[in-house]
């Protein structure tokens, strides 16, 4: 049994109708506070968030966070890439943590996706590349996915 979930969120930036921030402004709130305990057995031990708007704002309005900040000054373009591998790293590293010291612990990304959105899609594939569990719940649709579970 898990007794500390380190989750990872990615998602849109986009809040581009009433219709769909009300949407976000449910679902994100909704899957970390009753979906993932559902599926995992557990709260979130510690989340991890970008400093965009969209889904990041959401759940920094919502929820205490660790906030990795991108550096686009310092790395143009790659910033936001960088800023999610750095997200998925610290949850690893935690996650790392607490097994030497005997914790059942799980690195888990949550991604909210936008059709087209290239920075959650990275962010997708960073994490399935490093083993980590995704549960992906596009803004778009009515459905979920889980890879890795």
């Amino acid at each position: 049994m898990i007794e500390r979930l380190h989750l990872v969120v990615s998602g849109t930036r986009e809040r581009d109708s009433r219709e769909r921030d009300a949407r976000l402004e449910f679902l994100v709130p909704h899957y970390i506070h009753v979906e993932v305990p559902a599926k995992f057995g557990v709260l979130p031990w510690c989340i991890y968030v970008g400093c965009a708007r969209g889904v990041d704002e959401i759940v920094r309005q919502s929820f205490p966070c660790v906030v990795h900040t991108a550096r686009w000054d310092e790395l143009g373009k790659r910033a936001g890439m960088v800023r999610n591998e750095e997200m998925l790293d610290a949850a690893l590293a935690n996650v790392a943590a607490d097994v030497e010291h005997d914790i059942a612990s799980r690195a888990v990304l949550l991604a909210f996706p936008r059709d087209g959105g290239r920075g959650t899609q990275g962010c997708i594939q960073s994490a399935l590349k490093r083993r980590m569990c995704v549960w992906e719940v596009p803004c778009g649709e009515q459905w979920s996915r889980i890879h890795n579970l």
